[in-house]
């Protein structure tokens, strides 16, 4: 029985991305991990015929008869595992080999439940962009209830802690950011490596960014559970519940997800460099129609703005 197992959902990435995060995780240094990969797509071949020709045993793959979604995936993939510890894992961004030999030890010797780091944002041509930021516990705890830090490809999790929880709850988007709330609800403990263990591919024309709206929607719809929960101290999803909101919120309009993303972007850009911008460029952001609709993304402004002009 292995320590850990990495769980990888594929769906419609390129063969050659795909290629690259399962050889990534092949060569690790850690060594007492298997490998499960679930094909998401029944009409996909070409995933199956590369694993066939790795003929690595480390690896265990399945396809699905009908697309679930990921969230399905890896609560199905966690079902699966008979480790500690589920690694989380996407299918187009590659890990440093010493990742799973970091996280274990850092999750044993902190008592962690859930272990997380930083990462290098890459190009489509495999260059360098920017490292994402390094925070701490304590900034985890107080800020996971406006934004979501945490990079969920990065993530190494207990897994008796997370199917205690009920796994993924089925969102279209955002899965990672509901569970981790849930996970703060109930005194789960979050421990962060300061070394970037993940290289993520930037990809501004993806599926992801035609679902950025939907995501901002969806983000806010779980922090709305997150105060209730609070207030009630139950937790209660229901998919039906969900569906409406987006519907009320006209999650999946393309013309606001085209401008969500550039202003996720931009916001991003300003977290992550603020010296170059100012407060009163902050301060004119916040007047952004899409921010304005979405309750979530203008708190994040705003406590940018009190932070930067303390700094001032």
């Amino acid at each position: 029985m292995p320590e850990i197992s990495v769980v990888m959902s594929v769906y419609k990435e390129s063969l050659d991305s795909f290629k690259m995060a399962v050889n990534s995780i092949l060569c690790q240094d850690y060594e007492d991990f298997d490998f499960i990969i679930i094909n998401d797509n029944p009409n996909e071949e070409k995933y199956r015929k590369y694993i066939a020709e790795l003929s690595n045993k480390k690896i265990r793959y399945f396809d699905n008869q009908s697309n679930i979604g990921l969230a399905r995936c890896m609560n199905k993939a966690a079902a699966l595992s008979k480790a500690k510890y589920l690694a989380r894992m996407d299918a187009d961004d590659c890990s440093e080999p010493n990742r799973l030999s970091i996280e274990y030890e850092t999750a044993l010797r902190k008592g962690a439940d859930v272990v997380y780091s930083p990462c290098i944002i890459m190009d489509a041509e495999g260059n360098e962009i920017r490292k994402t930021p390094y925070y701490n516990e304590n900034y985890i705890y107080k800020k996971l209830p406006i934004e979501n830090p945490i990079i969920h490809p990065s993530v190494l999790l207990n897994r008796e802690r997370f199917i205690r929880l009920g796994g993924y709850n089925n969102y279209i988007t955002s899965q990672d950011y509901d569970l981790w709330l849930r996970m703060l609800a109930n005194g789960y403990n979050f421990s962060g490596v300061k070394e970037c263990l993940i290289r993520k591919t930037d990809h501004r024309e993806s599926v992801s960014s035609d679902k950025a709206y939907l995501q901002l929607v969806t983000g806010q719809y779980i922090s709305y559970q997150y105060v209730k929960f609070l207030k009630s101290k139950k937790y209660f999803f229901s998919e039906e519940d969900y569906k409406k909101f987006l519907v009320r919120r006209d999650a999946f309009n393309k013309e606001k997800s085209i401008k969500a993303d550039s202003d996720i972007h931009i916001l991003f850009e300003i977290k992550e460099d603020n010296n170059s911008k100012t407060v009163d460029y902050l301060k004119l952001y916040l007047s952004s129609p899409m921010l304005i609709r979405n309750g979530l993304y203008k708190r994040m402004i705003m406590l940018l703005v009190k932070a930067y002009s303390n700094n001032r």
